[in-house]
């Protein structure tokens, strides 16, 4: 017997295979959720994941598949991310509509320098303190290139 997903996307013999797939996508919803509510409460137009349709040499995003879209006017944020990993908060600075066969719309951005949610400050040895930098035995290192 085959089993399917809700989502369609998950076909097994194994129910508790099928039975996680649907659970990890309950969780990624329930995530993507608060984070699209937190997101809109501090002012938020729109959030893209910060994939291959963020061009970051001319800062501008297309929402191909945006997280949510509220409609983006020049001066709104948008944040550029996914709810595991962070999001930059950047400053929509002008909207381009470009092609003719093709409609694609492209929203300029400058970066604001912040982070949601905020990166929490990493200890001294999570940033690689000289001080607790480990110490080589140079009795030990071999500068000759050779073996001993």
């Amino acid at each position: 017997m085959r089993y399917r997903s809700r989502d369609g996307l998950c076909l097994s013999a194994d129910p508790n295979a099928v039975a996680l797939w649907d659970s990890i996508g309950d969780q990624m919803a329930t995530e993507q959720g608060q984070c699209t509510a937190a997101l809109r409460a501090i002012g938020v137009k729109a959030a893209h994941p910060d994939d291959g349709w963020v061009n970051r040499e001319r800062n501008t995003v297309h929402f191909e598949y945006p997280a949510f879209n509220d409609g983006v006017s020049v001066g709104d944020l948008i944040a550029l991310g996914r709810p595991r990993s962070g999001y930059r908060l950047v400053r929509c600075t002008r909207i381009e509509h470009t092609g003719y066969l093709i409609p694609m719309t492209y929203h300029h951005f400058k970066d604001t320098g912040q982070r949601f949610p905020e990166p929490a400050r990493k200890r001294r040895w999570q940033r690689g303190h000289p001080a607790t930098a480990p110490v080589a035995d140079v009795r030990t290192r071999d500068t000759t290139g050779g073996s001993r």
